[in-house]
């Protein structure tokens, strides 16, 4: 399969609940949990092992239920409890190819810009802009909901905009405000690099790329999360402030506070019954 020519056909799927949540986001830690007929798998392990068995705790998940870990970059934030938690669970991990995440219980690959499917699920993994490559988000489909994960990155491209618009749920990064960035305590190459195209997602950026969105006739989105908020240089309220003059009922928007639990339930009210074809090409 051509690597920068990519198709996913998809069908209607099965018709059950599906559940995920976001274990919590921010500069210190990130983790997401999403459960679907064939079982659970996460993406990101930012949390220490005693925080993470927490945080599924309270979901009413248990720890051993997690079949696979996905891994986006290998920045502590994103992995900082992964080599304990797969280790005392058992749990294979996904990484990109030059991923330099070595020491892990089961290491499994995957390349960047090519389809893998885990147990019935399909995964597109794209590359993001960031100071940890390989660093990507992905792109799946599970139990015929539609996910993009798009954070960690300093701008956004096309491809990314073409998996978003074909996407029922999107988590979107909106890490800093560029007033807030400017004047806060960090110093001045932590404020470049965070600012560069290398880095992080301002709130601007991030409202320009979902208003072109929602201007899309084809766009599928049924909810947003604003998430990995950066906890020095941006805010909740500076966050739904800004993206408040794009709630409607197209689609529900959640900004998500610094690692703040938030659990989403994908009902069929969100599934399409057509089947379509996503593609990932550069031409």
């Amino acid at each position: 399969m051509n690597k920068t020519d990519l198709r996913f056909w998809f069908g209607c799927g099965m018709m059950i609940s599906m559940e995920f949540a976001i274990l919590g986001s921010g500069s210190s830690a990130n983790s997401c949990f999403f459960k679907g007929e064939n079982g659970a798998f996460v993406i990101d392990c930012g949390f220490t092992l005693p925080q993470w068995e927490s945080r599924m705790k309270c979901i009413g998940e248990s720890p051993a239920s997690v079949k696979y870990i996905l891994i986006t970059h290998h920045h502590a934030d994103h992995v900082r409890g992964l080599e304990r938690i797969t280790a005392k669970y058992g749990i294979p991990s996904y990484v990109a190819s030059d991923s330099p995440l070595k020491t892990l219980y089961e290491r499994r690959e995957f390349r960047p810009l090519r389809e893998f499917d885990v147990d019935g699920v399909r995964f597109f993994p794209f590359p993001t802009f960031h100071d940890a490559a390989p660093s990507v988000g992905f792109f799946f489909l599970l139990d015929g909901v539609r996910f993009t994960i798009i954070t960690d990155t300093g701008v956004l491209d096309e491809r990314m905009f073409r998996a978003a618009l074909k996407s029922d749920v999107l988590l979107l990064e909106s890490n800093y405000c560029e007033e807030l960035l400017e004047s806060c305590c960090y110093p001045e190459f932590l404020k470049r690099r965070i600012s560069s195209v290398y880095g992080h997602l301002s709130n601007r950026a991030a409202f320009d790329f979902l208003s072109r969105l929602r201007e899309q006739p084809q766009c599928r989105l049924r909810q947003v999360y604003l998430c990995h908020l950066s906890e020095k240089s941006n805010t909740p309220e500076r966050v739904e402030m800004l993206f408040s003059s794009l709630k409607d009922e197209s689609f529900s928007i959640t900004v998500c506070p610094k690692n703040q639990l938030i659990k989403g339930l994908c009902d069929d009210t969100i599934r399409k019954a057509n089947s379509e074809c996503f593609s990932c090409s550069n031409r």
